[in-house]
C-alpha cells in the first residue's frame, strides 16, 4: 500500500483503480459496493470531493454540533491521504455515488495505522448498509496477506454515531492511553483472522484490481 509524494495533478487528473467489489444482502437488501485505491492524480478528486459535502445540508436526524463533527471526520480523512508520502487512501461507491473514504498509513513496527474513516451518506441522508464492514473486511483482509501484526486507530469521542461500539463489534480494544478528543483502540492479528472467519457471513467481497484508470469525478454530484 505505497504511493508517491503529493503533487498537484497533471490533466488528466486521475488514476485511481477498482481493488474489489461485494454484494451484500441485508434484511432481504442487495447492496453493491465497489472499493478504488487512490494515488496521487486523484487530489482533485479528494479537493471536489470535501468541496461538494456538506453534511449540513443533507436530511440528517442530527443536531448541527453532531453534522459539523461528521464534516470533520471526512474532511480529516481527505486531509490525511497525501499527508505522508506512503499514506493509502480508498474510497467506496454505490449506485455510481460516493460513499465512503477511508485512508491508512505506512506499518510501523508491523503495525498498521488506520489514518481515518467516513461514510457519506447519500441525498435523502440514509448511509448505505455494511458500508463500513465491507472497507475493514478490505483492510483486514490486507494486513493478513502482508504479516500485520495489528491495527491502531483513534475513535472520536463526541462523533455522531457511537463509534467504540461499532470498533468493539468488530474486535477492537481500547488501549490505556488515551486524550481529551480520542479514544485509542488496537485490533491484533488474532482478532483479524475472526473478523475473516466471520464478516464473511455478511460480506460477499471479490478482491480483483482491474488496473483500469478511473475517473471518480464521475461519482459526485
Amino acid at each position: 500500500m505505497r504511493i508517491n509524494s503529493i503533487e498537484k495533478p497533471i490533466v488528466p487528473n486521475f488514476r485511481a483503480v477498482k481493488v474489489g467489489s461485494a454484494r451484500n444482502i441485508i434484511n432481504g437488501v442487495t447492496t453493491d459496493i465497489d472499493v478504488y485505491q487512490l494515488y496521487k492524480k486523484d487530489f482533485a478528486f479528494l479537493e471536489k470531493l470535501a468541496e461538494t459535502t456538506d453534511f449540513s445540508k443533507l436530511p440528517l436526524k442530527l443536531s448541527a454540533k453532531m453534522c459539523k463533527r461528521w464534516q470533520h471526520i471526512l474532511n480529516y480523512c481527505v486531509t490525511r491521504t497525501f499527508k505522508k508520502e506512503d499514506n493509502t487512501t480508498f474510497v467506496a461507491v454505490n449506485q455510481n455515488k460516493i460513499c465512503g473514504i477511508m485512508t491508512c498509513a505506512k506499518p510501523e513496527n508491523n503495525i498498521l495505522d488506520l489514518e481515518g474513516i467516513c461514510s457519506i451518506p447519500k441525498r435523502n441522508g440514509k448511509r448505505v448498509p455494511l458500508l463500513g464492514k465491507t472497507l475493514f473486511y478490505y483492510l483486514f483482509k490486507n494486513a493478513k496477506d502482508n504479516g500485520i501484526s495489528g491495527i491502531s486507530l483513534k475513535a472520536i469521542k463526541d462523533g455522531p454515531f457511537d463509534l467504540l461500539q461499532k470498533y468493539e463489534g468488530i474486535g477492537f480494544k481500547t488501549c490505556k492511553n488515551a486524550d481529551e478528543e480520542y479514544v485509542h483502540m488496537f485490533c491484533n492479528k488474532h482478532k483479524i483472522a475472526e473478523q475473516l472467519n466471520e464478516l464473511p457471513f455478511l460480506i460477499n467481497f471479490v478482491f480483483k484490481r482491474d488496473n483500469k484508470q478511473t475517473n471518480l469525478l464521475k461519482f459526485l454530484d
